[in-house]
C-alpha cells in the first residue's frame, strides 16, 4: 500500500478515535430529565397538539405532577417541543443554560409551590437543577406543568459503556500498531479498518438519543453503523486469504459488499439533514406534519437496513465458517476456531436484538438491546483478544515487544489495585458506613470514636490483603515474562556442581536442554557436538523425540548462516520445493531453531530446538537467553573437554608407545628378511657343515615377535641340540609342523632328513606299513620291498603329527622303536637299526585319552621327555600384521598381483577377530582377499563377513572404563550381524546391569539410550 493511502487510513482511524472519545464525553456530560422518547410518536387523534409522545420515564425524579408514558410533551423550560428533534437539542442545552439570580432556591424549596415568581429553570443550593416541563394528557385532553430533576446518565450505563470502550480501545491499538507495520497486508488492514469503525459505531449508538440533536456527532455515528457489517463480511471473505466470490471476482464482489452500504448512508444523511432542516423553521401545521414524516421515513430507513445488516452478519458467519475448514495450519485454524465460535456466541443476541426490532420497537429503541449488542461483541472481542495473544494474530509479537507488554501489565495491576481499593471506599459509601460516631473509646487522654476505629481496623486488613495479592500477581508476572532470568541462575547452579565433579559432556548437554525446553516451551531439543574441527556433527543428547539423526552433516552454506547470524529459524512459507537449502535443513529436523555455539574454529556444537507452542516464532529475548546460556555452556563444555584432553592425551601416548613397538617388530621382521634374501644370494653351492661352536638360531620360518612366540621360540633354541623326543602341543593350524622344522633345522641333525608322517589320514594297517615298510608280498598288493619312515628318517627327525589318533597296536611297536630303536618291516623277519630323533604333535587332550584308554600311558611318558605349547593367534594378537604381511606377499606372488598393503580398518578387523583356525585360517582369509582385491592393498570389503563382523563384539568386550574415540551406532547396526535389541541386551550385561555406562559404552545419549530400552521392553 502506498505512503498516501496508510496515512489516510490512519488519519481515518484516528478521527475515529477521537470522535469515540469526544462521543463519551457528551455523553457523561449531557444532562437527563429521564424522560424517554422516540423518533416518531403512535396515531393520535387530532385534537392533540404538536410535540412528542413519552415513552418511558425511568427513574424520574420530580416535584408536584409528572407525566406519563403516553403523555405529550409540548415544553422543556422555555423551548417548545414540536419534535424528536427539538427535544434532543433542548436536553443538550440544559447543561450550558445560565441560571439567573432568582433561579437560587434554599435548600428544600419546593419550585412547584413558587412556580409563579421563578423562571422555568432553577436550582437549588447544595442540591440539583430543576426544569419546568409541560405536557398533555390525553385521557383529560389537558395541559399539566411538572418540575423534574436534572441528571446524568445512570452510572450502570456509564460504567457499561466506559468498559466496552477500553477493551475495544486495545483492540483498536494493537490493529493500528499492526496496519502501520504491515500496511500491505489486507487482512490487518480490513481488521484496523473494521476495528475503528466498531468503536465509532457503538460508542454512539448505545446513546444514539443523546447525540440525535447533534448533526455533527450523528453523520460519523450513522457512517461507521452503517459501514460496519459490510467491512465485517469482508474481513472474513479475506481472512486468513482471499476466498471465492472475493478471490474470483473481486471487483464485482466489492461492488456489491459497499455499494447498498454507500446509498444508505447517502439516504439517511440526506433525509436527517432535511429534518433538521424542517425542524429549524416554520411552526405552521402542515410544516410540522412534512417533519413528521422526514422522520417517520427515517425510522423505516433504519429498520430496513437492520434487515441488510443481518444478511450481511450472516453470510460473515457462513464466510468464517469455510475458511476455518480450510484453515492450511494448526495456528489458522485455532485462530479461525475461536472467531467462529464468537460468531456463533453473538447469533443469539444478534437475533434476540432483530426480534426485539421487529416486535416491542419502544423497547429496542430505548435500549433493550444494549446488553445483547454489548454481549456479541464481548464474543467477538474474546476471540480477538485470545487470537492476539496465544495464536499471533496480528503477529503481535512483531510489533510489540515483551518489555512493552511487562509494563503495560504491570500498570494493568497497578490501576487494578487503585481501582479495588476506590471501590472498597464506594462501597463503604453505598452501605452508609458512615465514621461519624457519639460512641467513644478513652485511652488516658486520647478520645477513639468507636467507628472510626472498626472501619480503619477493616480498611487496614483489607489494604494489607490488597497488597499481598498485588505482590503475587507482581512476582506471577516476573516470572512470567523473566522465566529466562530464574532458570538460568538455576541451570548456573547445576553446571558449576557438574564441572565440579567433572561430569561428562553428555550429562551438561542434558542439563543445557531441560532448561532450554523449560525457558522457551518446546516439546523436543537436541545438541549435537562436533569432536574434530570441519567433522560431522554426533548427538549427544536429546529430549522429546525418538527420530532424531545421530549424526548431522550440514552444508558450508548452512554453517556460513549459522555463523552470521547465530542463529536459524524456521519459516514456515512457501512449499518444500521453494525453501533454502537452509531452511530445507531445518525441515528435515522438525526444527523450529537452531543455534550455533561458537569455538575457535567455528561451530563447536548446534542446539536443535523445536517449534513453539502454536508455531509462535522464537523473540529477542529467546536468543538472548540462548546466546547467554551458550556462553556458559561453553566454559562447561571447556573445562569437561581439557579433562577429557587430558585423557585421551595419555591414552594416545600409551598406544604411539605400543605402535613404536610395533613398528619396531616390523622393522625387525624386515630385517630378517633382508638378511635371508642376502644369505641366499651370497650363500655358496655348497654350504660349510656347521661347528661345534655354532650358536646361530634359525627360525625364519617362524613370524612373529610377540611375547608368547619368543618364549616358545627360547624354548626350542634350547632343546634344539638335545637328542629328547619332544612333544609339541596346540590347536590346529598352529604352525606345529613349522615349529618341528625349526627344531630340525637347529639341531644336530639339521643335515639329515626331516621325514612327516600325518598320523590321522591313514588306516592302523596302513599307517604301520608307512612307519615301518613291508617286504614283498607281505599283503596283497606288495609287489616290492618298501622302506618305511622311519628308516627314511635315520640320522635325521622323523615328525609324526596327530599322534593322538594313533591305534593302540600301533602304540605298542613305536614304543618298542622308541626303546630298542630297532623293528622288523612289515611281512619280514630283517631287524633294522635306526638312529632318528622323534618329534611329536597332536592337538588333543592326551591326558583325557589316557584315562578314557585310548592312549597308552607309558608310551605317553616316553613322548613327553620335553613339552612345547603352541599359542593359538587369538593370543599372539601382535604378530597378526607380520603373518598376514607374509601371507600376502606370498599370496600376490602366486596371483601375479601388485599388493603390498592392508588398509587401518581391514588390519583392525584381522586383529578384534578370534580365528578359531588359527594361522592356517587367516592364510586363507589372506588368498581370498588377494583373489577379490582390485587394488593395490586389502581393504575391509575384501574381507570374509564373520572377519568384520566380531568387530561389534570385540568392542562389547573391552572395558568399559577405556576411553574409545565416538562412533556411531546406526552404522554398526546397519553393519554388523547384532540386531538393536542384542546390542542394547549386550552392553547392558558387559556393564554389569549400569544403564548409563552401557550408553557410554555405545556412543549413545542416555535419554536416547532410555529411550530404546523402552522401545524394545528392556528392564
Amino acid at each position: 500500500m502506498e505512503t498516501k493511502g496508510r496515512w489516510a487510513l490512519t488519519t481515518i482511524g484516528g478521527l475515529i478515535i477521537a470522535y469515540s472519545v469526544l462521543v463519551l464525553s457528551f455523553i457523561s456530560t449531557s444532562p437527563d430529565l429521564r424522560l424517554r422518547c422516540l423518533l416518531v410518536n403512535d396515531p393520535q387523534d387530532a385534537s392533540a397538539p404538536a410535540g412528542v409522545q413519552i415513552r418511558a420515564t425511568p427513574n424520574l425524579e420530580h416535584q408536584g405532577l409528572y407525566p406519563r408514558p403516553g403523555d405529550i410533551l409540548v415544553r422543556v423550560g422555555d423551548r417548545p417541543i414540536r419534535s424528536f428533534l427539538d427535544f434532543s437539542r433542548q436536553s443538550v442545552e440544559l447543561y450550558n443554560a445560565e441560571i439567573g439570580r432568582d433561579a437560587h432556591l434554599h435548600p428544600g424549596s419546593d419550585p412547584s409551590e413558587l412556580e409563579a415568581y421563578l423562571p422555568k429553570l432553577v436550582e437549588i443550593e447544595d442540591g440539583p437543577r430543576m426544569v419546568q416541563v409541560e405536557y398533555w394528557k390525553p385521557d383529560t385532553q389537558t395541559f399539566e406543568t411538572s418540575w423534574l430533576t436534572i441528571h446524568s446518565l445512570p452510572m450502570s450505563e456509564l460504567v457499561l459503556l466506559l468498559c466496552w470502550f477500553m477493551l475495544q480501545l486495545g483492540i483498536v491499538t494493537i490493529a493500528a500498531l499492526a496496519f502501520w507495520r504491515r500496511p500491505y497486508d489486507q487482512p490487518v488492514r480490513l481488521f484496523f479498518c473494521m476495528s475503528t469503525a466498531a468503536m465509532g459505531a457503538f460508542a454512539a449508538g448505545h446513546h444514539w438519543w443523546v447525540i440525535a440533536g447533534s448533526q455533527w456527532l450523528l453523520i460519523p455515528f450513522v457512517t461507521c453503523a452503517v459501514v460496519l457489517p459490510a467491512l465485517t463480511l469482508h474481513f472474513f471473505l479475506a481472512f486468513p486469504r482471499p476466498r471465492p466470490p472475493l478471490s474470483r471476482l473481486p471487483t464485482i464482489t466489492l461492488g456489491g459488499l459497499y455499494l447498498p452500504p454507500v446509498l444508505a448512508v447517502l439516504g439517511l444523511m440526506l433525509i436527517v439533514n432535511y429534518a433538521n432542516w424542517l425542524s429549524r423553521g416554520d411552526t405552521a401545521g402542515d410544516h410540522i406534519a412534512i417533519l413528521h414524516q422526514a422522520l417517520a421515513l427515517l425510522r423505516t430507513g433504519v429498520y430496513g437496513y437492520f434487515i441488510v445488516a443481518a444478511i450481511l452478519f450472516g453470510a460473515a458467519i457462513i464466510a468464517l465458517a469455510f475458511s476455518y475448514s480450510a484453515a492450511r495450519t494448526p495456528i489458522e485454524r485455532s485462530q479461525l476456531q475461536w472467531m467462529l465460535w464468537a460468531g456463533l456466541a453473538a447469533v443469539i443476541p444478534v437475533g434476540y436484538a432483530i426480534y426485539l426490532s421487529r416486535t416491542d420497537a419502544v423497547k429496542f429503541a430505548l435500549g433493550g438491546a444494549t446488553v445483547p449488542m454489548f454481549l456479541a461483541s464481548l464474543a467477538f472481542m474474546l476471540a480477538y483478544s485470545v487470537g492476539i495473544v496465544r495464536f499471533r494474530l496480528m503477529l503481535l509479537d512483531q510489533v510489540v515487544s515483551r518489555g512493552v507488554l511487562y509494563y503495560l501489565l504491570s500498570i494493568g495491576l497497578a490501576v487494578a489495585f487503585g481501582i479495588a481499593v476506590a471501590t472498597g471506599s464506594l462501597l463503604l459509601h453505598a452501605l452508609g458506613i458512615s465514621v461519624s460516631s457519639t460512641e467513644v473509646l478513652t485511652v488516658g487522654a486520647l478520645r477513639i470514636p468507636h467507628q472510626i476505629l472498626s472501619v480503619g481496623i477493616l480498611l487496614i486488613v483489607s489494604i494489607t490483603l490488597l497488597l499481598w495479592l498485588r505482590d503475587r500477581f507482581q512476582r506471577v508476572i516476573d516470572q512470567r515474562f523473566f522465566r529466562e532470568k530464574y532458570q538460568l541462575d538455576r541451570t548456573l547452579r547445576r553446571m558449576n556442581r557438574a564441572v565440579g565433579q567433572l561430569a561428562d559432556p553428555e550429562s551438561l548437554s542434558e542439563m543445557m536442554l531441560a532448561s532450554c525446553r523449560d525457558v522457551l516451551q518446546v516439546d523436543r531439543a537436541a545438541l549435537y557436538w562436533r569432536a574434530v574441527p570441519r567433522g560431522p556433527f554426533q548427538l549427544v543428547a536429546g529430549g522429546g523425540a525418538e527420530d532424531l539423526p545421530l549424526t548431522l552433516i550440514p552444508g558450508q552454506a548452512f554453517l556460513d548462516a549459522l555463523a552470521e547470524g547465530g542463529s536459524l529459524q524456521r519459516i514456515n512459507t512457501g512449499t518444500r520445493a521453494e525453501v533454502s537449502p537452509v531452511q530445507d535443513v531445518l525441515h528435515s529436523l522438525h526444527a523450529g531453531l537452531v543455534h550455533g555455539l561458537e569455538g575457535e574454529e567455528g561451530a563447536i556444537a548446534i542446539i536443535v530446538l523445536g517449534e513453539k507452542e502454536h508455531r509462535a516464532p522464537y523473540t529477542a529475548e529467546d536468543l538472548t537467553f540462548l546466546h547467554t546460556l551458550g556462553q556458559i555452556a561453553n566454559v562447561a563444555f571447556h573445562s569437561v573437554r581439557v579433562h577429557q584432553n587430558l585423557s585421551r592425551l595419555n591414552e594416545e601416548l600409551q598406544q604411539k608407545v605400543e605402535r613404536i613397538g610395533d613398528q619396531r617388530r616390523q622393522i625387525t621382521m624386515l630385517k630378517s628378511e633382508l638378511s635371508g634374501v642376502r644369505r641366499i644370494e651370497t650363500a655358496p653351492t655348497i654350504a660349510p657343515a656347521p661347528t661345534a661352536t655354532e650358536t646361530v638360531f634359525h627360525h625364519d620360518a617362524i613370524k612373529g615377535e610377540s611375547p608368547a612366540i619368543r618364549g616358545v621360540l627360547e624354548t626350542v633354541r634350547k632343546v634344539a641340540v638335545s637328542e629328547s623326543s619332544v612333544l609339541i602341543r596346540g590347536e590346529s593350524g598352529t604352525g606345529k609342523e613349522l615349529l618341528a622344522r625349526v627344531l630340525h633345522e637347529n639341531s644336530a641333525r639339521r643335515s639329515g632328513p626331516m621325514v612327516p608322517v600325518h598320523c590321522a589320514s591313514l588306516s592302523p594297517t596302513l599307517l604301520e606299513s608307512e612307519l615301518f615298510g613291508h617286504a614283498k608280498g607281505a599283503f596283497t598288493g606288495a609287489h616290492r620291498d618298501k622302506v618305511g619312515r622311519f628308516e627314511s628318517a635315520d640320522g635325521g627327525t622323523l615328525f609324526l603329527d596327530e599322534i593322538g589318533d594313533l591305534s593302540l597296536e600301533t602304540q605298542i611297536k613305536l614304543l618298542r622303536v622308541l626303546q630298542e630303536r630297532c623293528f622288523e618291516p612289515v611281512g619280514s623277519s630283517r631287524t633294522t637299526h635306526v638312529d632318528a630323533r622323534l618329534i611329536t604333535a597332536t592337538h588333543q587332550d592326551l591326558e583325557q585319552l589316557i584315562e578314557r584308554g585310548l592312549f597308552r600311558e607309558d608310551f605317553y611318558y616316553r613322548l613327553n621327555v620335553i613339552s612345547l605349547t603352541v599359542p593359538a593367534l587369538r593370543d599372539r594378537v601382535d604378530d597378526v600384521f607380520e603373518l598376514a604381511l607374509h601371507f600376502l606377499k606370498r599370496a600376490s606372488t602366486r596371483a601375479g598381483k601388485q599388493i603390498t598393503q592392508i588398509d587401518d580398518a581391514a588390519l583392525k578387523a584381522l586383529e578384534q577377530y578370534h580365528w578359531p583356525g588359527n594361522i592356517r585360517e587367516l592364510e586363507n582369509v589372506i588368498e581370498r582377499a588377494v583373489v577379490l582385491s582390485e587394488e593395490n592393498r586389502i581393504t575391509i570389503h575384501d574381507l570374509p563377513a564373520d572377519v568384520t563382523a566380531t568387530d561389534h563384539r570385540s568392542l562389547l568386550r573391552a572395558d568399559v572404563s577405556k576411553p574409545s574415540p565416538p562412533r556411531n551406532i546406526g552404522n554398526d547396526l546397519a553393519g554388523g550381524d547384532l540386531t538393536e535389541r542384542e546390542m542394547l541386551e549386550t552392553a547392558l550385561r558387559q556393564c554389569g546391569g549400569n544403564k548409563a555406562e552401557a550408553a557410554r559404552l555405545l556412543r549413545l545419549p542416555r535419554s536416547t539410550y532410555y529411550s530404546k530400552l523402552k522401545k524394545h521392553e528392556i528392564r
